[in-house]
Order: C-alpha cells, then structure tokens, then sequence
C-alpha cells in the first residue's frame, strides 16, 4: 500500500452520464475507512433511480474485504431488476488480485477499462436480462 506524499487521496466520487447511469471512482486506498463512503454513494444513486452503475477502480491501489462486502451490499438492491447493469472497471494489481480470490468476477461483470464499461451499461432490448447483471443461484451465492 502506497503512503506519503505521492499516495492518492482516497475518495469515491460520482459522476452521471445519463438519466439512468452514474460512474462511481474510488481512488486510493479503499478499505474499513472507505467502505462507508464507498456504500453510500453506490445507495444514493440507486435511491436516485440509475440502474446502470459502472465502478471505476482504476485509481484504486488497495482494496479489503470490508470494502467488497459493502460494494456487494450496496449493490443488493439491483439484484433482481432486470434492468440493471453494474460493471467494475479498471481493477489491477493488488485491488484485481483481492476481487479475483473472492469470486466477485462470479457476481459482477468485470471489466479492464472503463471505456469497455459503456456496451453493458447501455440499454437492454425489452425482456432480455443486460450482460453485465449476473444472476442465478451462484450468483445470488455469491452477493449474500
């Protein structure tokens, strides 16, 4: 984990791209200290009415498992509506390794870039369940 001056600030900040879709940034450090901020952006804009939520983690130098467990939490809401689509994007080195070991690949669509982030996030043809919400009994495993 990065420290001193050169270390990026942990944040989580919000940015939304259209009615129904917001990228959620996490920068830094993202661990017992974040996870809060993490939870609380993900639910106001769920509380907002996005359905289609991409989570940058391109920033991102560390991740824990408080911090998966509250992203997966947050996320419980758009379990069963199948119009949602979230996406992490951007993962690697230590925070990609941490969601790898924990299966969060089974739950989540995951994602190198964010630009790679915009398909999934797009509108579904009507009836059909968008690529990036993963559902099923593993699934559903997995997110509880």
């Amino acid at each position: 984990m990065p420290d001193g001056p050169s270390a990026p600030r942990p944040s989580v900040t919000i940015e939304r791209f259209a009615s129904r879709a917001a990228i959620v940034r996490v920068t830094g450090e993202a661990d017992l200290a974040l996870a809060p901020a993490l939870g609380g952006a993900i639910a106001g804009e769920i509380a907002a009415g996005r359905r289609r939520i991409a989570i940058d983690l391109s920033a991102a130098t560390f991740i824990d498992c408080s911090t998966v467990g509250t992203l997966l939490d947050a996320l419980v809401p758009l379990r069963d509506d199948g119009d949602a689509a979230v996406v992490l994007a951007g993962a690697t080195g230590p925070v990609k390794r941490v969601l790898d070991l924990l299966g969060v690949g089974a739950v989540l669509e995951m994602v190198p870039q964010l630009t790679w982030a915009a398909h999934p996030l797009r509108p579904s043809p009507r009836g059909s369940r968008p690529a990036a919400h993963r559902s099923g009994p593993s699934a559903r495993a997995a997110a509880s």
